[in-house]
């Protein structure tokens, strides 16, 4: 999958996350909508640009402040929106490029690209030009989730 370079959510990836979601983004599928668990097929309202766009809140029964994810995956082809559809959460992860916004409990919140090399790019100075795996340990994830596919 190749940079959107041309979307406006590369180079300004906070507006993404501003206003409601459907101000930004025209809605084309949905593959799972819980209380606090979504994803869609999304159309930039801008360029065009498909996106498939998870949310996810983990629920604090005893202090609220609930941790909240969200991760776009720009897809170009019907093959790319299939190959990234249907897969867990954790699968999300290993695709590049990828824009997240983290909020996680009691902590500030992150909104930042994982580029197509691992590069973090887009967000705050303390982590850009961090690879991915090292800040977010997404290494051993991955390659937890490569052994689980090739015994499937």
């Amino acid at each position: 999958m190749k940079e959107p370079t041309s979307c406006v959510f590369w180079d300004d990836p906070e507006r993404a996350t501003k206003g409601p979601l459907h101000e930004k983004f025209e809605l084309l599928e949905t593959y799972l909508k819980d209380d606090n668990w979504w994803r869609y097929l999304l159309k930039c309202r801008e360029c065009g640009q498909r996106y498939v766009f998870e949310f996810y809140e983990e629920r604090d029964w005893e202090g609220g402040d609930d941790p909240q994810f969200s991760t776009w995956i720009p897809v170009e082809t019907d093959q790319d929106v299939a190959s990234v559809r249907s897969l867990r959460r954790a699968e999300l992860q290993i695709f590049r490029p990828s824009l997240h916004h983290d909020w996680p409990k009691g902590g500030p919140r992150r909104i930042y690209w994982v580029a197509g090399d691992g590069q973090i790019r887009s967000a705050p100075a303390s982590v850009i030009g961090k690879s991915a795996e090292a800040l977010f340990g997404l290494r051993r994830l991955v390659a937890w989730l490569r052994r689980l596919k090739s015994h499937h």
